[in-house]
């Protein structure tokens, strides 16, 4: 019981961790990372049926839940300058999956892959992170917590001509940014 103790105390830091790219924002009461891989990972399972071929349903969906697992270390997203080193990511999760009661040098596979990005799954799931991202900034900016004149971050992935991974990424970012300039023309 110790081990499954330690574990959720781990995760649960992820559940207060404000996403740092909100907080640059100045959005108040930011998603956290947990809820960002839960965003990620309901999208997962909601499209389960269109992935891209050769993508593997439950890896996309850990995928999505682990991606940013090794932050649960870090005391803030924002105050870290090293998140962005690959090796230091890498020894937080070896840290943070030893913790686990079994074995689990599986889902060090899976954060790996996801962060190299190149298997069917690995995309997939990179791609229902990035629109979970962009969904909750439209959410952010219909709802007036964050001015679209100050800081418009789907007009700025709009203009930028940026596409996703897949054809099913693509299709929903598509759909977004439509959904997005209707908002901007009532």
């Amino acid at each position: 019981m110790d081990k499954f103790f330690d574990l959720f105390c781990a995760f649960s830091s992820s559940k207060d961790q404000a996403r740092a790219g909100w907080v640059k924002r100045f959005i108040d009461s930011p998603e956290t990372q947990a809820s960002h891989m839960w965003g990620a990972g309901v999208l997962a399972i909601l499209f389960e049926d269109r992935l891209v071929l050769g993508a593997d349903p439950l890896i996309v969906i850990k995928m999505c839940l682990i991606a940013n697992i090794h932050r649960a270390h870090l005391k803030s997203d924002i105050e870290n300058p090293q998140k962005f080193d690959p090796e230091l990511n890498e020894v937080m999760v070896k840290q943070i999956l030893d913790i686990f009661p079994i074995p689990q040098a599986n889902l060090l596979k899976i954060w790996q892959e996801y962060h190299e990005g190149k298997t069917p799954s690995a995309k997939m799931a990179r791609d229902f992170h990035t629109i979970d991202r962009l969904f909750q900034a439209f959410y952010y900016e219909t709802s007036g917590r964050m001015k679209a004149n100050e800081n418009d971050f789907l007009a700025e992935y709009a203009n930028s001509g940026k596409r996703l991974n897949t054809e099913l990424g693509n299709e929903l970012l598509d759909y977004l940014l439509k959904q997005y300039v209707a908002t901007k023309e009532d």
